[in-house]
């Protein structure tokens, strides 16, 4: 029987066969043999039938079988269950013991089986505490009269000190016995289950460089070696706070995305460096949190910069999505951001929530998707050098003696002039002349601001009396500064809004001071008071559409009408142009009769088409008053356009014929 057992046995190489007479060939062969035989049933390879139809029943009754996870508990061989007894001279000395387990793999081989079998029995097969592992054994081999498949056999010994110990051992086998198996079956499963079961910044490190490894392999047109820059870059500036709580797919991500991102933007900007290019990902993912698992999106931002003052950062990240989903708040340290200052090139990357904890819709996800590319272009910040202009002296002085000149009776409204002075990172600075007649009680300016409570800053230049009214009331001067926080007057573009900046400053001035009458406020506050009516013609427009409609407006040309334009037809522009940014370019104009007034609008990139549609409209020599001009810049191009108001039918359609 025995002789036929060997007959019959499979042969075994090894990669140690190919050197002839290698010392640990016969050794790991033997050894292989020794473990086969204690893995698979006693009669597995002993049968008298030969042939090859032996071999593929073999095979498949082998193939079934794994993969094999087995363990087997030593016998003790000294008479003892926890300590021997030996007697020197006169003293008795206990040595402990140990107990031990075998455990043994046998699988088709697998990439990082080894590493993965080892790392859960000796981390995860006692939660909490490494295991003293023995004795460790893993080797390749084939069964060549069979197959030139690759096999993998390993077996793990550990040693225990205590019954306790191993009790608790034998409980958690069973358990982890499905995980490994799990586990050898893909590498996706197996690093997921070592993803969950917690995996050291190392043990990630290692497994992020595999996996962009096998990046470069499975995609060379997509990826080149520099990847590895991208990698070692992301590795470097994030901290281990930030690659604690990400799973190591979840950081590959960013690092190949980020590299795909360049990558384009690089390619696109040298082709047309004059075009910003804006490229967005979101991605739906969870964080690894100590209280448990928090599902957040990822957003993935990359743009061009089109001239060096220009920035884009987190806080104007966070500014443009408040915009679209005001219910969303950011993931704390969930930023990071990659530049290319030569290539002008900016990438992002910033997870965020809602503050209800819902998960975020489908309508969310399209609405991101939709907008947030336009988003981003309005939303690039433009840094300017701060202007140095002396104040003109001599104008300050004419502006007094033309003030005073206001005040006749001694019950007039003191008179005020507000100026725009200076602008600094953080505050506006205006300049107030104020002209008001003294009835012997009035205390000073300085010391009713000093009374007041106020956001403004007062800095006084100067107080003096320029003359007498009836001989009896005193006409008092006062220049001062005002000095007010700028971040409340940034617009969502990041422009300082100084009209809504100088709209708060007389109404605090009004506050402290009393009634003035604002001298060369009129025409700014009759223009104020149309754009509320139109804002009221319209009130449910977006954050982005609000902005649209404030620049819309103030783009009205000439000026001096926009105070008497009517609200209504302002808004059935704003309708026609909102119709054509969104048409995504399929159309390049569109016109409308309508209350009286004909519409038109038109979207462009080379500046000559405007130029030729103002030289038609100048040969028809149309009245100053009836013809208002708009023109703005909305996402990367151009939009002109015409409010006619005719009341006409024929000269209406002739003026959209002629554009047209």
């Amino acid at each position: 029987m025995v002789q036929a057992a060997i007959r019959n046995f499979p042969s075994i190489t090894t990669v140690f066969d190919s050197a002839k007479d290698h010392p640990h060939s016969l050794l790991h062969s033997g050894s292989i043999r020794s473990a086969l035989m204690r893995l698979l049933p006693a009669d597995f390879f002993f049968d008298e039938k030969e042939g090859e139809e032996k071999d593929a029943e073999f095979l498949a009754a082998f193939h079934n079988s794994l993969p094999i996870f087995k363990w087997i508990e030593w016998k003790e061989t000294l008479p003892s269950e926890s300590a021997v007894k030996l007697r020197f001279g006169a003293k008795s000395t206990f040595f402990p013991v140990p107990s031990n387990i075998s455990l043994f793999l046998l699988t088709p081989h697998r990439h990082n089986a080894v590493k993965f079998f080892y790392e859960m029995i000796s981390r995860w097969l006692f939660p909490g505490r490494r295991l003293n592992i023995s004795s460790f054994f893993a080797t390749d081999f084939r069964l060549p009269e069979l197959t030139e498949e690759l096999f993998t056999i390993s077996e793990v010994v550990i040693s225990f000190e205590s019954s306790h110990e191993l009790e608790l051992v034998r409980r958690y086998l069973p358990i982890i016995e499905s995980e490994i198996k799990l586990g050898l079956i893909s590498v996706y499963h197996a690093n997921r289950i070592l993803e969950i079961k917690g995996l050291s910044a190392d043990e990630k490190t290692s497994l992020i460089q595999e996996r962009i490894a096998s990046l470069l392999e499975r995609r060379p047109k997509d990826f080149d070696y520099d990847v590895f820059n991208q990698m070692q870059h992301f590795l470097v500036k994030c901290g281990e706070e930030f690659k604690a709580a990400r799973s190591y797919g979840h950081m590959t991500r960013i690092i190949y995305v980020f590299y795909l991102f360049h990558k384009m933007l690089k390619d696109q900007s040298e082709k047309d460096p004059e075009h910003r290019y804006v490229l967005v990902k979101l991605s739906k993912t969870h964080l690894q949190l100590p209280l448990g698992v928090k599902k957040v999106l990822g957003i993935f931002v990359g743009l061009n910069f089109l001239n060096d003052n220009e920035m884009f950062e987190q806080r104007h990240l966070t500014r443009v999505l408040h915009t679209l989903l005001p219910q969303i708040k950011p993931i704390e340290e969930s930023f990071f951001a990659s530049s290319i200052k030569e290539a002008r090139i900016q990438m992002l990357y910033l997870e965020i929530e809602k503050e209800d904890g819902q998960d975020f819709s489908l309508q969310d996800m399209q609405a991101l998707r939709a907008k947030l590319s336009d988003e981003v272009k309005n939303g690039v910040e433009r840094l300017m050098r701060p202007v140095f202009m002396p104040r003109n002296e001599e104008e300050v002085m004419r502006n007094i003696i033309t003030l005073a000149q206001q005040l006749r009776y001694p019950k007039d409204l003191p008179q005020v002039i507000i100026s725009f002075y200076e602008q600094t990172e953080l505050e506006l600075s205006f300049t107030i002349i104020l002209l008001r007649i003294l009835n012997g009680s009035d205390l000073p300016v300085q010391e009713l601001f000093a009374r007041a409570k106020t956001p403004l800053k007062f800095i006084s230049d100067r107080v003096k009396k320029i003359g007498m009214i009836r001989k009896k009331y005193a006409k008092e001067a006062s220049v001062f500064h005002i000095v007010i926080p700028a971040l409340h007057f940034i617009r969502p573009d990041h422009s300082v809004d100084l009209f809504k900046a100088r709209q708060e400053v007389l109404a605090e001035l009004q506050r402290i001071v009393g009634e003035v009458r604002d001298y060369n406020g009129g025409m700014i506050a009759k223009q104020h008071e149309q754009f509320l009516s139109l804002k009221a013609l319209m009130p449910s427009l977006e954050k982005r559409e609000d902005l649209l409609l404030e620049n819309v407006f103030h783009s009205i040309y000439p000026i001096e009408l926009r105070s008497v334009l009517e609200p209504v037809w302002i808004k059935i522009f704003f309708t026609l142009l909102i119709d054509l940014v969104e048409s995504k370019k399929q159309q390049t104009y569109l016109s409308k009769i309508e209350n009286d007034a004909a519409f038109f609008v038109i979207a462009y990139q080379n500046p000559e088409i405007k130029h030729n549609i103002v030289e038609r409209v100048s040969k028809m020599h149309l009245t100053y008053s009836k013809l208002f001009t708009i023109s703005l810049p909305i996402s990367e191009s151009f939009y002109f356009g015409y409010i006619f108001c005719e009341r006409d039918k024929e000269k209406q359609e002739k003026f959209l014929d002629a554009l047209s």
